[in-house]
């Protein structure tokens, strides 16, 4: 199998992921790791372990952090990524968890990514195997992890169960930890813009000062204005104050390009206001607000599309004709700021899974009872608000748990009553 595997990726090495397989490979390889099974739609392996089980390893994110170092930087991450393969089968002792417990925070749009791919593997859809979480601010969640010398593992629901820990007894031991263990931040001014500063210096647990709290268990550069920080990845911190505009722009430029980080993390800029950190909205008219709503709205749309793509996978290993509807981003001609998302719900096609979007279009197709094709044309069309939609429709959706983005499942098409009031409330 491990030949087999080599020789499938060595004829096209230009290919940066292909070159990166290569390396993987080989690199388990030296440590005496084979795998048995590789899926090149999920970017994973599927490796055995001693006691007969098998567990798989995404590439994805070592993918990315692999391209962003120079030769011996990435051969060391690599080398370490595969050693840490092997702390993932070593069992967790329940009687020593609390001891290996750090914080985190993570998007849940992850999470629920992670979730789904484990049912793709045959996971019961329970919350048993989810990551224990807690909201923390906008899309960002708060989680612990276990800490191991190699590798750092999130921890599940059934793991504090058999531990004994609730969740904020666990937050509580994972939070003593990082205070007790975790170096002071090291703010370092960012060439981008006078009064933006980069801290990095926390490594996997960069993300992890947003748990902290200012002045009192570290001290921020001077700041013009309130804090606003942004965490594209885990591993990266950028801050700057609430009056520094330059410094704000070029927040929002990283922003743009968070979603193509190694363990992403955010784009949504958050600033520090009476305690705790909320979402930072800029001012309504600006060029800025304008950016940050296109940011919002095409990372959405990425979060739907890999959403989308998972569901799919899940229902085609489940052996289930379930239509997943997609994400759709319009915009009206010559008008930057003027996009808006849509969702198609057709007649007909009872049990469609739908985004949540800016407005929801009915389709009235005409089915041929006979042989169930539809025509070219439809009967009737109708779009109108999401808000809208619900407020007429309500009864014909239910939320679908556990995923996020949310999705809400169709439970029938509008009758001639729904339908006419959904007509007054059209939008063009």
């Amino acid at each position: 199998m491990f030949d087999r595997l080599m020789s499938l990726f060595r004829p096209k090495p230009a290919d940066p992921y292909e070159q990166f397989v290569v390396a993987f490979i080989e690199e388990c390889g030296r440590q005496g790791r084979k795998p048995t099974s590789y899926d090149h739609q999920s970017r994973s392996f599927v490796f055995g372990d001693p006691k007969g089980s098998s567990h798989t390893v995404y590439l994805e994110n070592n993918f990315r952090a692999w391209c962003q170092g120079d030769a011996k930087a990435s051969a060391e991450q690599l080398s370490r990524f595969v050693r840490s393969l092997g702390e993932g089968e070593t069992a967790i002792d329940p009687a020593n968890l609390a001891s290996e417990l750090m914080p985190g925070i993570r998007s849940r749009v992850l999470l629920s990514h992670a979730l789904i791919q484990n049912w793709i593997q045959g996971a019961p859809e329970g919350n048993d195997n989810e990551t224990a979480w807690t909201p923390f601010c906008g899309e960002l969640v708060a989680c612990v992890v276990r800490d191991r010398q190699d590798s750092m593992a999130l921890v599940t629901r059934s793991n504090l169960d058999s531990a004994k820990l609730s969740f904020d007894q666990a937050m509580a031991h994972a939070m003593a930890q990082f205070l007790a263990k975790a170096r002071a931040p090291d703010f370092i001014p960012d060439p981008r813009a006078p009064g933006l500063y980069y801290c990095g210096n926390l490594e996997d647990y960069q993300s992890s000062l947003l748990l902290m709290t200012p002045a009192k268990d570290f001290r921020l550069p001077a700041l013009d204005g309130d804090a606003v920080a942004l965490a594209p990845s885990r591993n990266q911190f950028f801050v700057t104050g609430s009056r520094n505009r330059p410094a704000l722009k070029a927040l929002l430029d990283l922003a743009e390009t968070a979603g193509q980080q190694p363990h992403f993390c955010s784009s949504v800029p958050l600033v520090w206001c009476d305690g705790h950190w909320v979402e930072y909205v800029f001012e309504a008219g600006t060029n800025e607000a304008v950016k940050q709503r296109q940011i919002a709205i095409a990372q959405l749309a990425s979060d739907y599309d890999r959403q989308k793509e998972l569901l799919d996978h899940l229902h085609k290993v489940q052996n289930k004709d379930i239509h997943v509807a997609s994400f759709t981003i319009f915009q009206k001609k010559n008008q930057p700021g003027s996009e808006f998302s849509m969702a198609t719900l057709a007649s007909g096609a009872h049990g469609t899974l739908l985004p949540v979007a800016d407005r929801l279009m009915f389709v009235d197709q005409i089915i041929d009872p006979q042989t169930g094709l539809t025509a070219k044309e439809p009967r009737d069309i109708v779009s109108v608000a999401w808000s809208d939609a619900m407020a007429v429709a309500d009864p014909l959706f239910e939320r679908v748990p556990n995923l996020f983005p949310p999705r809400y499942r169709s439970l029938g098409f509008p009758d001639a009553d729904m339908w006419g009031k959904l007509r007054t409330r059209a939008v063009n």
